[in-house]
């Protein structure tokens, strides 16, 4: 489902941003709607914490750690507290 907002910005920001979308093949709602999700996900503190998660993952896998050394570790470090 889809609505509309209306927002005021200066003419010739809004002449200059048509220009530029249409150099890119958008129209400026394309590029609105674009801006508005980049904004939502830079400030939205679950897909933050998802994307740090993913970067951990990579990093991780990269240096060949695996999930049974994830699970190994873990289960060293509860008998290490149990102790």
């Amino acid at each position: 489902m889809q609505t509309q907002i209306v927002i005021k910005i200066d003419s010739k920001l809004k002449d200059t941003a048509d220009k530029v979308a249409s150099m890119e093949g958008k129209s400026l709602n394309d590029v609105i709607e674009d801006l508005l999700k980049e904004y939502i996900t830079k400030r939205n503190i679950s897909t933050y914490i998802d994307e740090l998660w993913n970067r951990i993952s990579r990093q991780l896998r990269d240096k060949g750690v695996t999930e049974a050394d994830i699970d190994t570790a873990i289960a060293e470090v509860r008998q290490e507290k149990r102790q």
